[in-house]
C-alpha cells in the first residue's frame, strides 16, 4: 500500500467520525501552539530578556567601593572585552515634555556588548565617547514626544542641551528603565558624581576558553590589588567596604529564577504530553477495536509491517492540520502575552514568531506522530494469527474494555494534579497581590533629589587634587550634602505634609544601594553577609510603618562626633548571629573600618519581591549624620499623608536641590512584583489550557468507548433496557473511574510540594480545601465530558445497529 493510498484511507476513516476528528485536531493545536508559545516566552523573556548573542558568555561585574576602572578589568585574561555604565537621574525637557528620568552614561562598546542596536540613527562614535560630546541616544517612549522625528532634535538634561543621534527599540531600558544614554565622560559634568571608578556597573564578555568561576576569581584578585595600591598611595584612606564579583548578566536581569523557568518549560512539555496522551489513547483504542478488521486484511495477504505503518498515516491526517492551526494558536498566544505583560518587562517585545519557533512547532508535530503511532503499531505487530482472531469475535472488545478505563483514569488523575497545581498558583497570585513587604507602602510618596549641581564642581577638583587636598575637598562635599539633606527635610516638614523623613535609597528605588559585605567580628569573613546599607534621617521607621522590634531608633545624639551606630533588619541578624539578640553587638563594614554598634532591630523589607532571591539578605541603616560610605549625593524624601505633586513642590523649592524622579511606594512595589505576577499568570494559563486538553481527551476517549460498545448497548436496549438506564450506566462507569482517579491523584499530592512549593506565597502545597475544590472541579469536568457519550448511548437504535452485525 503506497503512502498516498494509505493517507487516502486514513482520511476516509477520519471523515466517518468528523466530530471526534475535530476534537482531536483542536486539542492537538492547543497543545502544540501552547507549548511553542511558552517555550518562546522562557527563551526570549525569562532566559535572555536582552536578546544577547551567546548570553552565557556575558557577565556583570559588581564593584562596590572598588577603585578599579574599566581599563583595569579589561586587562584580565578571562575577558575578551569590558564596557561600563552608570545610571543616574536628571530632569529631561524636550518639546514641551518635562519629566524626571533615569539617564545612563556608557563607555565604548556598551550597545554591542548588550547585543542591542538603535532602531533609528546610530551608536556613539569613538570621538564622541572620548571627548564626552553632548550627544544622546533616547528610548522609544521618549522619542514619541518628537512624533517620529527625534534624530537631530535637542533634549535638555538638567538644563544642558544634548543632540539626539539614536532611538532604541521599544521597551529597551537597560539598566533600570533608562530613558537616555550619553557618553560616560559627558556625564562627569551632568550626572550624579562619578569620581574616578565606575560605580554603576561593568559588563564583560568572557573568552571562549574562560569560565564564570575563573572570571569571578580574577575580579576579586584585581579588586584586592587595586585596594592595596590605592591605600598605599593615600595613607589613612580605607576601602574596607570594597567588594567585587562577577555574575551572569542574563541571570541578573532576567525576570524569573531558574526554578520558575524550569517550571514554565515543564508546563510546555506537559501541554504537549497531555495532547499526545489524549490523541494516542484514542488511536490505541481504535487499533485494539479494529483487530478483527486487521486480522481479515492479514488473512487476505496484508503484511504486518505495512498494516502497522498505516497508523502513521492515521496520525498524520490529524497532526498535519493541527500543526497549521497550532501555528495560529502560538502566534495568538504570543500576542496575548505581549499585551498582558507589564510595561517595564524587559525583552517582552522579542516575543514574536521566529524561525526557531517554527522549527520547535514542526519538531513537536513530528515527534507527536511518532509518539502516538508507536503504541498502535506495536499492537498490530503483536497481533495474533488471523485464524485465532477470527475464531474469537469478542477478542478485541475484551482487550479494549480493559484499556479504555485505564486511559480515562490516567487522564483524570493528571487533570486532578494539574487542577490542584493551578489552584495553588492562583492562591499564590492572590497572596502575592497582598504580600507582606515588611512595611506599609500605601499612602507614601517619594521624591528623589540630588545636591550634585553644587557638588559636581568640587568632584572635578577632587579628581585633579593631591591626596591632602582631596581629603579637604571631600570633607567640604560631605558638609554640602548634609546641608542639602537638612534643607530638603525642613522643606518637607514646613509645609505640614505630615510624617516626612529622609533615606538615601527608598525601597524599590531606581538608584539602588548595592550590596556590601558586613562582618560579625573583625576579620571574620567566613561569617560575613551581603547586606544593603542605607542612610536615614528623621522618623523614617514611622513614615514607612516599619516596626522596631528591639532596641531604639536614632536620635540627635547620634551625630558625626558620636560612636558609630546602626539599626539592622531581622534578616541581617539571622545572617550574622543567628537567632541571638543583636542589640549592643559590634558590626564591621568590610575588614578595615572600625566597629559599629547595633542599637536597634527592624523587620525585613522585601525589596526584591516575594519569590526573588537575588537581592540582599537584610538591611543596615545608619544615621545620615554618620555616613559610612562618603557623602550621600542623592537622597529621597518620603512622606505619608500627602501626594507626589505636593511633595515635589516642597522639595523642589529648596535652593541647590536638583529633582531626579518621583513616585509612590505603591507604584514602585507594583513595578518590582510585576514580573513575578506575570509568570504566575502564565502558569495559570498553562494549567487551564492543559485542563481543557484533558477534558477534550476524555470526551474523545469516552465517545470512542461508547462507539466500541454500540453492539452491546443495542442488545441491552433490544432486551428491554430503557435509554435512560443506558445513559445512567455510562455515567456510573465514569463515576467509578472518577473515584479511582481521585484516589490515585491524592497519592501524588506530596509531589506537588516539590514541583511548585518554591513559588507558593501564603499557601501550603497540601492545603486540604484547595485539593477538595480541585477534586470537585475534576468530577464536574468528568461528568460533563461523559454527558455527550451518555446521550449518544441513550439514542442508539437497536434495529439499525443489529442489522449490520
Amino acid at each position: 500500500m503506497c503512502l498516498g493510498t494509505s493517507l487516502h484511507y486514513a482520511w476516509r476513516r477520519a471523515a466517518k467520525q468528523r466530530g471526534l476528528g475535530v476534537v482531536l485536531i483542536v486539542a492537538l493545536a492547543l497543545g502544540l501552539g501552547g507549548a511553542t508559545a511558552i517555550t518562546a516566552l522562557a527563551r526570549h523573556v525569562l532566559l535572555n530578556p536582552l536578546g544577547l548573542p551567546q548570553p552565557q558568555q556575558v557577565v556583570h561585574i559588581y564593584a562596590g567601593g572598588d577603585p578599579a576602572t574599566v581599563a583595569d578589568y579589561a586587562k584580565l585574561p578571562a575577558f575578551a572585552a569590558v564596557t561600563g555604565y552608570h545610571p543616574g537621574g536628571l530632569t529631561i525637557t524636550a518639546v514641551g515634555l518635562q519629566s524626571h528620568e533615569i539617564i545612563a552614561s556608557v563607555t565604548r562598546g556598551f550597545f554591542r556588548m548588550a547585543g542591542i542596536a538603535p532602531l533609528e540613527g546610530r551608536e556613539f562614535s569613538t570621538q564622541e565617547l572620548q571627548a564626552g560630546e553632548r550627544v544622546a541616544i533616547i528610548s522609544d517612549t521618549l522619542a514619541g514626544a518628537f512624533h517620529g522625528a527625534a534624530i537631530g532634535q535637542s533634549v535638555s538634561l538638567g538644563g544642558t542641551p544634548f543632540t539626539v543621534i539614536g532611538v532604541m527599540p521599544p521597551r529597551f531600558g537597560f539598566p533600570d528603565g533608562t530613558a537616555v544614554w550619553i557618553p560616560y565622560h559627558a556625564a562627569q559634568r551632568y550626572l550624579v558624581l562619578q569620581n574616578g571608578p565606575l560605580y554603576g556597573g561593568l559588563i564583560a564578555r568572557l573568552r571562549p576558553e574562560s569560565s564564570l568561576q575563573q572570571a569571578d576569581a580574577q575580579v576579586k584578585a584585581e579588586m584586592e590589588r587595586e585596594v592595596a595600591v590605592e591605600e598605599a598611595a593615600n595613607p589613612g584612606q580605607k576601602y574596607g567596604m570594597s567588594s567585587a564579583f562577577a555574575a551572569s548578566l542574563v541571570k541578573s536581569w532576567s525576570h524569573g529564577s531558574q526554578p520558575t523557568v524550569d517550571l514554565l518549560l515543564g508546563a510546555a512539555g506537559l501541554l504537549w504530553l497531555v495532547a499526545c496522551f489524549g490523541f494516542g489513547g484514542v488511536l490505541l483504542a481504535r487499533a485494539l477495536g479494529d483487530q478483527k478488521e486487521i486480522a481479515t486484511r492479514m488473512a487476505l495477504g496484508g503484511g504486518r509491517l505495512r498494516l502497522a505503518l498505516q497508523w502513521l498515516s492515521e496520525a498524520l491526517v490529524v497532526v498535519a492540520p493541527a500543526t497549521i492551526a497550532g501555528a495560529a494558536v502560538a502566534s495568538g498566544l504570543m500576542a496575548a502575552l505581549r499585551r498582558g505583560a507589564p510595561a517595564s518587562m524587559l525583552g517582552i517585545d522579542l516575543l514574536r514568531p521566529e524561525w526557531i519557533d517554527a522549527l520547535t512547532l514542526v519538531g513537536l508535530a513530528l515527534l507527536t506522530v511518532l509518539v502516538v503511532a508507536i503504541p498502535p503499531m506495536l499492537s498490530t505487530l503483536r497481533q495474533p494469527l488471523p485464524a485465532e482472531m477470527l475464531q474469537s469475535a469478542f477478542y478485541g472488545r475484551v482487550r479494549t474494555s480493559v484499556l479504555w478505563p485505564v486511559l480515562v483514569v490516567a487522564e483524570l488523575t493528571v487533570a486532578l494534579v494539574l487542577t490542584a497545581g493551578a489552584a495553588l498558583l492562583l492562591a499564590s497570585y492572590v497572596g502575592l497581590m497582598h504580600v507582606n513587604l515588611g512595611f506599609q507602602p500605601h499612602g507614601v510618596a517619594a521624591v528623589t533629589y540630588t545636591t550634585a549641581p553644587e557638588l559636581l564642581s568640587l568632584a572635578a577638583q577632587a579628581r585633579a587634587a593631591s591626596s591632602t587636598e582631596r581629603k579637604a575637598i571631600l570633607a567640604k562635599m560631605a558638609t554640602g550634602a548634609q546641608v542639602g539633606n537638612a534643607a530638603a527635610l525642613a522643606a518637607a516638614q514646613l509645609v505640614a505634609l505630615g510624617c516626612a523623613a529622609l533615606i538615601e535609597n527608598a525601597p524599590f528605588s531606581k538608584m539602588g544601594t548595592g550590596v556590601v559585605y558586613f562582618l560579625p567580628a573583625a576579620g571574620d569573613w567566613h561569617h560575613s553577609a551581603g547586606l544593603e546599607p542605607n542612610l536615614i534621617s528623621g522618623p523614617y521607621l514611622q513614615v514607612l510603618g516599619l516596626p522596631l522590634l528591639r532596641g531604639r531608633a536614632f536620635n540627635s545624639a547620634d551625630n558625626a562626633s558620636a560612636p558609630k551606630v546602626a539599626i539592622i533588619s531581622q534578616g541581617a541578624t539571622q545572617s550574622l548571629w543567628g537567632n541571638r539578640d543583636p542589640i549592643g553587638r559590634l558590626l564591621y563594614m568590610g575588614n578595615k573600618t572600625g566597629p559599629i554598634t547595633v542599637v536597634g532591630e527592624t523587620a525585613d523589607i522585601l525589596a526584591g519581591g516575594a519569590i526573588d532571591d537575588t537581592f540582599a539578605k537584610g538591611q543596615v541603616y545608619f544615621p545620615a549624620a554618620q555616613p559610612s560610605r562618603g557623602p550621600a549625593i542623592a537622597m529621597t524624601v518620603v512622606a505619608r499623608g500627602t501626594n507626589v505633586a505636593a511633595l515635589l513642590r516642597a522639595v523642589g523649592g529648596v535652593a541647590g536641590v536638583e529633582l531626579l524622579f518621583s513616585t509612590t511606594l505603591d507604584a514602585a512595589a507594583a513595578r518590582i512584583l510585576a514580573p513575578q505576577r506575570f509568570s504566575l499568570r502564565v502558569m495559570e494559563m498553562s494549567a487551564a489550557l492543559a485542563l481543557l486538553l484533558i477534558w477534550l481527551a476524555v470526551v474523545g476517549l469516552l465517545a470512542h468507548w461508547v462507539a466500541g460498545r454500540r453492539h452491546e448497548i443495542a442488545i441491552r436496549l433490544a432486551l428491554g433496557a430503557s435509554p435512560r438506564a443506558m445513559a445512567r450506566t455510562v455515567l456510573l462507569r465514569v463515576g467509578g473511574m472518577l473515584a479511582a482517579a481521585i484516589a490515585l491523584g491524592l497519592t501524588f499530592s506530596p509531589l506537588e510540594k516539590d514541583v511548585v512549593g518554591h513559588l507558593l506565597v501564603g499557601v501550603s502545597a497540601l492545603d486540604a480545601r484547595l485539593w477538595a475544590g480541585a477534586a470537585t472541579l475534576v468530577c464536574l469536568v468528568g461528568l460533563a465530558a461523559a454527558a455527550i457519550p451518555a446521550r449518544r448511548a441513550a439514542r442508539i437504535e437497536p434495529a439499525d445497529v443489529l442489522r449490520y452485525e
